[in-house]
């Protein structure tokens, strides 16, 4: 994750990085904070019917 925001960060044009991530996965949760990402919103049916939470780095 840490190259792959590097190399983002190295291109003007890409202002943030937004993922979304099932809202149980803890693992993924604490895995993606620690790289700056936070949760700035709620999707309560995604394609599959079930919940996300998007969370976004700002760059």
């Amino acid at each position: 994750m840490e190259k792959i925001v590097s190399e983002i960060k190295n291109n003007p044009q890409i202002k943030s990085i937004k993922l979304v991530t099932h809202p149980e996965n803890s693992g993924a949760i604490r895995f993606y904070w620690s790289f700056g990402f936070k949760i700035v919103d709620w999707l309560p049916e995604y394609y599959d019917k079930k919940p996300r939470l998007v969370m976004r780095k700002t760059l």
